[in-house]
């Protein structure tokens, strides 16, 4: 019979960090920060719809206070470029460019061999399940 782990969070909290140290050593050879890749992937899901700051700190998974200057630096690579919102000149509207577009799909392929990697114990069920457990938390 399998333990019961004793401290869940404990376990969850592990399992992030080495995801989060996997994805960034797959990510430093494009000088891209886990970040960075993460509000490029949510400009190019929100493509054709203004996102601004306060969308894109929402949505990241945990809270980010230092997202400005993730932003800027995006826009100083060329990958993303704001607008000021003509309403209401304190909303910066960002968007990603083409060369944001094109790194994303070198990255994705890296990502998604992390992740076989990360997955490769559990079996298609475990996968689904394992999904389906974490959306449930968030």
């Amino acid at each position: 019979m399998e333990e019961q782990p004793k401290n869940i969070l404990k376990t969850i909290l592990k399992s992030s960090s080495v995801i989060a140290t996997n994805v960034n050593l797959g990510l430093k050879p494009y000088k891209m920060s886990l970040q960075q890749f993460y509000i490029l992937c949510m400009l190019k899901e929100d493509e054709g719809r203004v996102i601004n700051l306060s969308d894109i700190q929402e949505k990241m998974p945990h809270e980010m206070s230092n997202a400005t200057r993730v932003i800027d630096k995006l826009i100083e690579k060329g990958m993303a470029y704001k607008i000021i919102s003509k309403s209401n000149r304190r909303k910066i509207e960002l968007f990603i460019t083409e060369k944001g577009i094109k790194m994303l799909e070198s990255l994705y392929p890296i990502i998604e061999n992390i992740e076989n990697q990360l997955l490769s114990q559990l079996s298609d069920t475990e996968e689904h399940q394992l999904y389906k457990f974490l959306i449930k938390i968030h």
